[in-house]
Order: C-alpha cells, then structure tokens, then sequence
C-alpha cells in the first residue's frame, strides 16, 4: 500500500469523525481550521500499525 492513499483515507475519516462533535457548525472557516488541525495531530499520534488497521476498516466499511 502507498502511504499516501493510506494517509488520504484516514485523514477523510479523521475529519468526518471530527465533525460529529464540533462547536463551530455556524462559522466554516474557523470549523475547517480546527477540523484540519485536530485531523493532522490525530494522525501524527497514530501509529504505522494503527493507521493501516483504520485504513483496512474504512476500505472494509466500503465495500459493504
């Protein structure tokens, strides 16, 4: 697997998963900024295991 296809896919879900409990659903900016940020630290806190088992059950999750 290319770990750039691995990093898009997790970073989709990281900022989809963000956006179930964000304060700021009125303003998007300020909403995009922390979305990015949050979805960047979280991926940097995951490890190389962790990241390829979140990208295997989002793929999973897909194709059903």
């Amino acid at each position: 697997m290319k770990r750039a296809v691995i990093r898009k896919e997790v970073m989709s879900y990281l900022e989809k998963f963000y956006l179930d409990f964000m304060l700021y659903k009125e303003q998007p900016v300020i909403s995009k900024l922390y979305r990015k940020a949050w979805a960047i630290d979280m991926y940097e806190q995951l490890s190389d295991d962790q990241r390829y088992a979140l990208y295997l059950k989002l793929i999973k999750k897909n194709l059903n």
